[in-house]
């Protein structure tokens, strides 16, 4: 709420003056047309006059009682507005007093407190959309941070004893308990940060997709972040950085970039699905690794599309469309021969300078044409 100009110590004063004027213009006025009557009877001119001065003090004081109501009104709305400030000002600590609390429980060493601080951030976008961006980048950060996926495999304890026990006392001499966490509870710790980094992965999405509880188009930050079975299928963000994250287990990335994507250096281990995906601006793939088969089916790309450098083992770009120049130099199809191994179908290329000075894969470009 704009705050009003305080009221200049002169303000009443001259009203006072003007209201006095007012009344003094009005008493002349009449008390001069009251003289200028051809009355015979000089009880009845009297009478006018007093009728004059009774007109003349109603001005003055009617003019004082609008300036006394307005002075109140405007004393009401400045009370008003101070209350107004206090209560935005007590909700805005309140709402910095809940992030603070969130964040800090996505600090603490217990996996069920960081979830927490997860559904807690969650919450709070939900009620205040102005925290929405801050929380996307917190969330962001939060799946950044360093992490060491569990493997399928139990560990033994390392400390723990390799032959059978016997009740011999001698032989027991100088058997002691494991000291320090053992692999198992590395384990239990690395599952259970896992649920925690799928959760904040499951909460970025869901806000990202127009269709349910969407929080506008925003810019993700996930270089060099670790994401695992990461599904973020039609999902709709503005720029994206990926550079150098891994993705673990099955990729669905998301299916709209209305700004710049960036895949530099990223590392897919297992199947990619970018089918249909809409590049408006750069989408830009130079030295990436695909592990398992990527699937580029259907996706436009509108601006310029950057694959050198790239290792592929198989990858589909049947019914994709290239809109402006696009690189492949360099790139490598590790399963085989490119034919064998990059599907370009019915991909269509729009014809302009810069998909003339475009560098394909060897072997495709006598097989692309124009629609």
């Amino acid at each position: 709420m704009t705050a009003k100009k305080p009221m200049s110590p002169w303000a009443m004063p001259l009203v006072a003056v003007a209201i006095l004027l007012l009344a003094g213009a009005v008493l002349t006025t009449l008390w001069w047309w009251v003289g200028q009557q051809s009355w015979t009877d000089q009880e009845k001119r009297t009478l006018a006059r007093l009728d004059v001065v009774k007109v003349a003090s109603g001005v003055a004081l009617g003019g004082g009682g609008l300036f006394t109501l307005y002075l109140a009104a405007r004393r009401r709305r400045t009370q008003e507005q101070a209350q107004a400030d206090t209560n935005a000002d007590a909700e805005a600590r309140r709402i910095t007093e809940l992030y603070a609390k969130a964040v800090q429980q996505l600090g603490d060493a217990k996996a069920p407190v960081r979830l927490g601080g997860l559904y807690a951030l969650e919450r709070l976008g939900q009620r205040e959309p102005e925290t929405r961006r801050t929380i996307i980048n917190v969330l962001c950060a939060y799946l950044r941070m360093p992490y060491t996926p569990p493997s399928d495999r139990t560990s033994r304890s390392a400390g723990g004893v390799r032959r059978p026990l016997l009740r011999d006392s001698r032989r027991r001499t100088g058997i002691q308990a494991p000291r320090g966490p053992g692999a198992s509870a590395s384990l239990v710790e690395a599952r259970l940060e896992l649920d925690v980094r799928l959760t904040a992965q499951r909460i970025l999405a869901d806000h990202l997709r127009p269709e349910g509880d969407y929080w506008g188009e925003h810019d993700i930050d996930l270089t060099g972040a670790v994401l695992v079975d990461l599904e973020m299928s039609d999902c709709r963000v503005a720029s994206a950085r990926f550079d150098r994250a891994s993705f673990l287990g099955k990729c669905i990335p998301p299916t709209e970039y209305t700004g710049p994507a960036r895949f530099v250096e990223a590392s897919f281990a297992g199947p990619v699905a970018f089918s249909g995906a809409s590049f408006e601006k750069w989408a830009v793939f130079d030295g990436a690794s695909f592990g398992g088969r990527v699937w580029f089916g259907g996706a436009s790309f509108a601006s310029r599309a950057m694959f050198s450098g790239v290792s592929f083992l198989a990858a589909d770009f049947r019914d994709a469309s290239f809109s402006d120049s696009v690189f492949f130099a360099e790139a490598t199809f590790d399963g085989g021969p490119v034919a064998d191994h990059a599907g370009f179908e019915d991909a269509w290329v729009e014809v302009n300078l810069g998909t003339l000075n475009s560098e394909w894969p060897q072997g495709w470009e006598s097989q692309l044409h124009s629609r």
